[in-house]
């Protein structure tokens, strides 16, 4: 038993010590705070505009390329910076849906609670539209415990990301198909998403397709915390890198993760930041500028523009 524990070991050193080596292909662009504007859990990039959508924020931020506010959309009815805890709607994922001529943004809540269930609809090819908030009926995953993070379409298939916690520690991802409904009662498909050993549970905050390079990108966040709705300590953050990410979708419900970069190092803040989500606003070849959104649960929104030279 001894020299097996110390096999285990000897693995999970050498895995984060090769995560280290990967982070210094990461470099940070810009850092900007926005104090008025809360808790950023959800990002997506369309054309020349970051979408920023807080947990508890009862308006959308639109910024530009230099994260410069645009303007803010007005989706939920609320004169304050922050909705409470008890009744904030949870919004933690975006995704751009594109149907026919119609391009829109999609915010999912994480589901973990009753209440959390209402999802917002925004066409963001039409000026001037204004936001569509669907209540949904009871969210049914299957999973022993419901918390979506992460939302991605690929090849008319929505894929929910499903966070991990200590008390329910797999990593999961939802597929839906696109050309029915955006959420059917239940997922199509249940893929088990396998990481790179962490010395803590981790869980899965955010997720961009590169669609040139077939992969998925993944921001890890570190938050101990028992449930899906209790906050926790903050630790460590990642970005993951799921390879042929199609292929393996393809082959099999077993998804593998096989580069995991940590970001303390790279975003120089001082202290651990909760990455909650990530998206891409330029690549070529093998280099990426992304954006990441923290939230560290203080009523602050931090983002970081982030040039990454992706592995081989």
């Amino acid at each position: 038993m001894k020299k097996w524990l110390s096999c285990k070991a000897m693995v999970i050193a050498m895995l984060l010590t090769a995560s280290k080596a990967d982070a210094q292909t990461l470099k940070l662009l810009q850092q900007k705070s926005f104090a008025q504007y809360s808790s950023a859990s959800a990002i997506a990039w369309h054309r020349g505009s970051l979408y920023v959508m807080g947990d508890d924020a009862p308006t959308l931020l639109v910024l530009n390329k230099k994260l410069k506010e645009k303007r803010q959309v007005a989706v939920f009815n609320y004169s304050g910076q922050r909705i409470p805890y008890a009744v904030k709607p949870d919004l933690e994922s975006a995704a751009i849906i594109s149907q026919g001529n119609s391009t829109t943004l999609w915010l999912f809540p994480s589901f973990s609670s009753p209440t959390r269930n209402k999802v917002v609809r925004l066409d963001i090819g039409r000026s001037g539209a204004h936001p569509t908030v669907l209540t949904l009926a009871p969210f049914t995953t299957g999973l022993p415990a419901t918390n979506i993070e992460g939302a991605e379409v690929i090849n008319h298939k929505l894929l929910l990301a499903n966070r991990a916690h200590s008390g329910a520690p797999g990593h999961y991802l939802l597929s839906y198909d696109l050309d029915r409904q955006v959420l059917p009662a239940k997922p199509e498909i249940t893929y088990t998403i396998q990481l790179p050993a962490t010395k803590e549970v981790v869980g899965i905050s955010g997720m961009f397709y590169l669609a040139k390079k077939d992969w998925l990108l993944l921001t890890i966040s570190t938050e101990v915390a028992a449930t899906a709705t209790r906050d926790g300590n903050i630790g460590p953050s990642y970005l993951a890198f799921i390879r042929d990410a199609t292929k393996q979708m393809a082959a099999g419900t077993t998804l593998t993760a096989d580069t995991l970069m940590p970001l303390d190092p790279v975003l120089n803040s001082g202290a651990p930041m909760k990455i909650e989500s990530v998206t891409a606003m330029h690549i070529r070849k093998r280099k990426v500028v992304l954006v990441l959104a923290a939230d560290n649960d203080n009523g602050t929104t931090n983002l970081f523009r982030v040039s990454a030279r992706l592995p081989r």
